[in-house]
């Protein structure tokens, strides 16, 4: 294991790009209409849904014991709302503590759609509801992916049995205003195009959010982690596929609007982490590490008088100490594989001026201190 020692750099800085992440996650296996009233109930929104939150914590570091994520079941339209405003309240949180950090939100809706709506346990969320409910939140980046599937099974006996048609669910592309859809910002992925049904398989569950969620964990193949480009790529295809191969048409549909940078989005991090940092007793403060290139901010909170370690994703980080808003010092990170690189003591680094000089670049192994 190699160790680094260093310590922050107290200067006029520029704040990194920091992004902290939010999301509510709906799953509804009923969906109420008044004109149609309670639908057949689906066989896997809500398990599915549940899966999705794990992933999401697990694998896009969406942290949901912090507030940062709810979970919803079979909720009501006020539920909505009450979780809608809860997300905005710990923004509004975060940005005093952490000061001008960026905001992702991303919102995953799997269960009943029907005429232009989604449907909830007590009835439908209407586009101004919607609208409301992504205006409340106003993120600076918002991910909307819909898997709206009253569509039926893609078993023909269950859809006999029902006595139902296949019906287009919600399509947000078609649905939602269009100067939401191409406000700044906005990235929406929605399971099935206007025309089409979005299904739910017996075995799989919704088709789309099953081969999204698959996506989640596909290998890297470089960088820091999976690009939201890619997790869609693979979903949108083998959605189509399976689809196919069950003599259906099904084309998810995607629109980009007017993002801020060209830079890869990196939303899944399914590798182990494999570098640390360490914080010496002495060492009190918020601290934030930001990935760089990720659109992901960990904020970590030392306090005084015990060591602390935290797991870390290799690559190139930012790590910054803020109070109040405000970022105190910051220094650039470069973490390699089965490497620790550890925050000492208040005048430790001194004793070893090789190490701190040397942390902009951490060393191959056989170079530096070793234990």
């Amino acid at each position: 294991m190699l160790i680094a020692l260093l310590s922050l750099a107290v200067a006029q800085v520029t704040p990194a790009p920091l992004a902290i992440r939010y999301a509510i996650v709906v799953g509804s296996d009923v969906g109420t209409d008044p004109n149609s009233g309670k639908l057949p109930a689906l066989l896997h929104a809500e398990d599915e849904a549940a899966l999705l939150h794990r992933k999401l914590s697990s694998c896009c570091n969406f942290a949901s014991e912090e507030g940062r994520m709810v979970l919803l079941l079979r909720p009501t339209r006020a539920d909505l709302e009450t979780a809608s405003k809860a997300i905005r309240a710990k923004m509004e949180e975060d940005a005093g503590a952490f000061g001008a950090v960026r905001s992702m939100f991303a919102f995953f809706f799997t269960g009943h759609g029907l005429d232009g709506r989604i449907l909830l346990s007590d009835g439908p969320a209407s586009q101004a509801e919607l609208r409301s409910l992504f205006e409340t939140i106003h993120a600076d980046l918002t991910i909307g992916v819909f898997d709206a599937c009253f569509s039926g099974s893609l078993t023909e006996d269950v859809l006999a049995e029902k006595g139902l048609r296949p019906t287009p669910g919600f399509n947000p592309l078609q649905e939602l205003p269009g100067e939401m859809l191409t406000a700044e910002g906005n990235i929406w992925l929605v399971s099935s195009g206007p025309n089409e049904s979005s299904y739910e398989d017996q075995a799989l569950g919704g088709v789309f959010t099953h081969y999204l969620i698959e996506a989640l964990d596909l290998p890297t193949g470089g960088g820091p982690g999976l690009s939201l480009d890619r997790i869609w790529s693979h979903a949108q295809r083998q959605t189509s596929q399976f689809a196919s191969s069950k003599s259906r048409s099904q084309h998810p549909e995607r629109i980009v609007s007017k993002m801020r940078e060209q830079s890869v989005l990196y939303f899944s991090f399914p590798e182990e982490r494999t570098s640390s940092l360490s914080f010496g007793p002495g060492v009190e403060g918020t601290f934030l590490l930001h990935y760089e290139d990720s659109l992901y901010t960990e904020a970590i909170l030392k306090k005084k008088g015990e060591p602390k370690r935290v797991m870390l994703y290799p690559g190139r980080a930012v790590l910054s100490e803020v109070s109040q808003g405000a970022v105190l010092a910051s220094r650039t990170l470069v973490l390699l594989e089965d490497t620790e690189v550890a925050l000492a003591d208040p005048g430790a680094s001194q004793l070893n001026p090789l190490l701190s000089s040397r942390v902009e670049q951490l060393w191959p192994k056989g170079f530096g201190t070793q234990e």
